[in-house]
């Protein structure tokens, strides 16, 4: 197998068969999706290249992967809104080493302010089912 096919296997993928013991689900709950700019009320600009919301940094401003955002729902049988989940992911980055300074003095919260505000005051949501195959 050569170099370059390597590269682009998972990180489990290159124990040999039976070499790591643990599977890793990454599949959100059932009932959870993660939410929309537009569910938001938020420009699509919001979101990043990688679908998180864009949070502002005060020393890096919105440089790719700094201080990002993930905004999930909870769905019930009938469609309906039940839950939200705010999860900030701001540790996927070495640019993030650059703010973690900036989260212990508290000076990265209020660029924070749009997505808290917009996952507290979400629009009533539209039904959403998911397709069935």
């Amino acid at each position: 197998m050569g170099q370059v096919e390597t590269s682009y296997r998972g990180f489990t993928d290159q124990f040999p068969e039976d070499g790591y013991p643990n599977e890793i689900d990454t599949d959100l709950p059932e009932g959870w999706r993660e939410l929309t700019p537009a569910e938001l009320g938020l420009p699509e600009s919001a979101l990043d290249a990688s679908g998180h919301y864009i949070i502002e940094s005060p020393i890096t401003g919105t440089l790719p992967t700094g201080p990002q955002a993930k905004i999930l729902g909870e769905f019930d049988e009938q469609g309906q809104l039940t839950r939200v989940s705010l999860t900030f992911t701001g540790t996927n980055s070495p640019v993030d080493i650059l703010d973690y300074l900036q989260l212990n003095a508290g000076t990265i919260a209020p660029t924070s302010n749009p997505c808290l505000l917009r996952s507290r005051t979400i629009p009533k949501p539209t039904v959403w089912r998911p397709k069935m195959s």
